[in-house]
């Protein structure tokens, strides 16, 4: 790296190591506490995944590996506050921690770049898995961007890398030009780039969740998920402005700006994993804590492909149909009675009312017989009978006569 001109660092005041102004401990706080929270909901959700819904599928592959190189990134940028000085300005940072923080801030721009991508894509692995099967042009839409957002982190993943030629050039400090990209136009055209694929990812699911007839509760928890995603849309908005004025401020004070860069960078990449995971995660709280989100614990998983809720509402009704009438006929008599006698208190559920009745069987306790001599002369000779004696009694109020009794 090229180090500021002579009259940059005439500028710069005289350095205080002993006791500089830094900005606080904020970095120490919240990223751990965000890293703290996000390995909670991965874990409900791999929980419910694999135990509940037995629905593991790529988007829950893709944020698992998204959140390998989202803790190293939250590891280095712990390290950097407490041992590499970027809580402090440039010029009170001591000579030996520049070559190490130029290295640590190189990879966390890689680090952070492979998090962001990966997480994006899962997203978009989960909206394409939720959407119907007739949603041919979400799906194609999904398809196509998803490859867009896949070829455009791999690109950017490896500028990052190779911006420099030598890669060590990077964080060599010389006082003569190297041969480097331009880094300023470098990290605004991916933090733009960044920012405007976030806010799209964010309203793409909105035609979805409107076609959904959901209760009062789910709705206000879904509108609490798209601020959350907006939140960390907007963190990445401003991330880009810090991260611009970080390579373009004229007193290259690259420290001081970090802090902020590396703060917002963790918001806006462990909430978007929090939000990518919240909508996996609802048979789980649906099951232990129903109140939370309004539903009953029967374990379905709106996020379950449209094809495997079909596959299991059908073995649903099949087993009911089959399993339990057979289960019901070995229970006594008197058993079945009790159970189901006036003032039974079990609350019905809408499962039990959406379950269709077994068919019923039913025994006759005496036997018919059947005429087997049947002919249609007969037949004429009993309706003919039959007819002239219902027109004798209808008439006999008439006739002066006697009643006939039809026998």
């Amino acid at each position: 790296m090229q180090i500021p001109p002579s009259s940059v660092l005439a500028s710069w005041p005289t350095p205080n190591y002993a006791n500089p102004v830094t900005h606080g401990p904020a970095n120490i706080v919240v990223i751990p506490l965000l890293l703290a929270l996000v390995f909670i909901f991965l874990c409900i959700r791999f929980y419910t995944r694999l135990l509940i819904t037995r629905g593991f599928g790529v988007d829950d592959v893709l944020v698992l590996l998204a959140f390998i190189p989202a803790t190293t990134f939250a590891i280095l940028g712990i390290i950097a506050n407490t041992r590499l000085g970027w809580d402090r300005h440039n010029w009170d940072l001591r000579p030996e921690l520049i070559t190490p923080g130029l290295q640590v801030g190189l990879a966390t721009q890689v680090l952070f770049d492979i998090a962001t991508t990966l997480t994006k894509l899962s997203m978009l692995a989960l909206i394409y898995r939720i959407a119907a099967a007739g949603a041919s042009r979400m799906r194609f839409f999904v398809t196509i961007f998803a490859s867009l957002i896949g070829l455009n982190g791999l690109l950017f993943v490896f500028i990052t890398m190779l911006q420099c030629s030598p890669v060590s050039a990077y964080w060599t400090l010389s006082f003569t030009k190297q041969k480097c990209i331009n880094e300023e136009a470098h990290v605004l055209a991916a933090g733009v780039i960044n920012t405007v694929t976030d806010f799209i990812i964010v309203l793409l699911p909105i035609r979805i969740v409107k076609n959904l007839n959901l209760p009062k509760k789910q709705r206000v928890l879904v509108y609490l998920l798209f601020t959350g995603s907006l939140l960390a849309s907007i963190a990445g908005a401003i991330r880009t402005y810090f991260t611009w004025r970080l390579t373009s401020s004229p007193d290259h004070d690259i420290t001081w700006n970090s802090y902020y860069v590396m703060l917002l960078s963790s918001i806006e990449l462990f909430v978007g994993i929090i939000c990518a995971s919240i909508p996996a995660t609802k048979p789980f709280f649906g099951r232990y804590i129903p109140r939370l989100v309004g539903a009953t614990a029967s374990g379905r998983d709106v996020t379950e492909p449209l094809a495997a809720r079909k596959k299991a509402s059908e073995e649903s009704f099949s087993s009911f149909r089959y399993g339990d009438v057979e289960s019901l006929a070995q229970v006594p008599s008197e058993k079945a009675e009790v159970e189901f006698k006036p003032g039974h208190t079990r609350k019905l559920t809408p499962a039990d009312l959406n379950k269709p009745l077994p068919p019923v069987v039913m025994k006759v306790p005496f036997k018919i017989k059947v005429d087997r001599s049947f002919s249609w002369d007969k037949l004429g000779s009993v309706s003919g009978s039959l007819g002239s004696s219902r027109v004798q009694s209808e008439m006999w109020p008439f006739s002066g006569g006697s009643r006939i009794s039809r026998g």
